[in-house]
C-alpha cells in the first residue's frame, strides 16, 4: 500500500492505493501532481493525481520489454523439463543457472532515489537512482513522461 495525505485545506484527506506490485522503498515527489516510487520491482513506478486530487498508478518508467523465453507459459515448461529432467539448454537438472538480467536499467532492490536539481527549479526534472545492484543510474524525465506541475 501507498498512502497519499493532501493536508493543504482545513481538514487532511488521505488516500491509500493498494500495489499489485512489491514493496517501495523510497518515493520522490516531482511535482505537486507526480510522484516516483522505488524499491523491490528494481524499475521506478509512476503515480500521478488527476484534477480531483486521486492518486494512480500511471507505469513503470523503465518499460521492459516481455521476450517469449521470459512469458509465464515458457518458464513454466522450463520447470517441468527440469522436473523430469529434460533441461532445454542440455545440461544436467542438477545445475545452477545463472540469474537472468531482468531487462531494466537496475537489476536488484532500487534502495534510495534522489532529486538532480539545477538551481531554484520547482520541478524534478532529473533524479538518480541507486540499488542493491551497485548501479548509480541517472533518470530524465523530459525524455519519459509529460510532467503535471
Amino acid at each position: 500500500m501507498i498512502y497519499f495525505v493532501d493536508d493543504v485545506e482545513g481538514s487532511p484527506a488521505a488516500q491509500n492505493l493498494a500495489l499489485r506490485d512489491l514493496p517501495l522503498r523510497d518515493i520522490l515527489f516531482v511535482s505537486e501532481k507526480m510522484a516516483i516510487g522505488v524499491g523491490f520491482d528494481c524499475n521506478p513506478l509512476i503515480f500521478a493525481a488527476d484534477e480531483t486530487g486521486l492518486w494512480s498508478f500511471v507505469r513503470y518508467l523503465d518499460e521492459r520489454k516481455v521476450t517469449p523465453s521470459t512469458s509465464k507459459a515458457s518458464q513454466l515448461s522450463e520447470a517441468l523439463g527440469k522436473l523430469y529432467g529434460q533441461s532445454r539448454q542440455g545440461s544436467s537438472s542438477d545445475t545452477v543457472e545463472p540469474s537472468k538480467p531482468r531487462g531494466g536499467a537496475h537489476e536488484n532492490c532500487i534502495t534510495c532515489i534522489v532529486p538532480l536539481r539545477k538551481g531554484s527549479e520547482s520541478i524534478v526534472k532529473r533524479f538518480s537512482t541507486s540499488g542493491l545492484d551497485g548501479k548509480i543510474v541517472v533518470w530524465d524525465l523530459e525524455n519519459h513522461i509529460t510532467i503535471p506541475k
